[in-house]
């Protein structure tokens, strides 16, 4: 596994506990405003490892209704790549709703498994 997948995974498990325990406190955990993007989209998978990759727009509050995938990508994200400008957060609920975890810019997470968010993305936008 690349180092800096590995400090992401690490980073991100640590993430998802505290966000976990602060969305139980406060029910859910809402969107900040961020800025724009600069690329227009970002690359989410299927499967861990970056398999069965798409490139997605780098903002979609619903994953199982936006038109440009269908339902393909809604709660089916096993591993993705931050290949924006932006720190890029991503919800476990649809309208930026419940646990949420922020990729930075440039960074990847290999394999979602062992995580809460494995299979259970549904959107997503720049924080």
């Amino acid at each position: 596994m690349h180092p800096r997948s590995k400090s992401t995974l690490a980073a991100l498990a640590v993430s998802a506990a505290v966000l976990a325990g602060s969305a139980a406190a406060t029910g859910t955990a809402a969107a900040a405003e961020g800025p724009s993007a600069a690329a227009a989209a970002i690359s989410v998978c299927l499967h861990a490892q970056l398999v069965d990759c798409g490139m997605v727009p780098v903002t979609v509050k619903d994953a199982g209704k936006d038109t440009w995938s269908g339902s393909r990508w809604q709660d089916s994200i096993s591993s993705l790549t931050n290949i924006t400008t932006a720190r890029m957060c991503f919800w476990e609920h649809n309208g930026y709703q419940g646990r949420y975890f922020v990729l930075e810019s440039g960074h990847q997470v290999t394999d979602l498994g062992g995580t809460v968010f494995n299979d259970a993305i549904s959107s997503w936008k720049p924080c």
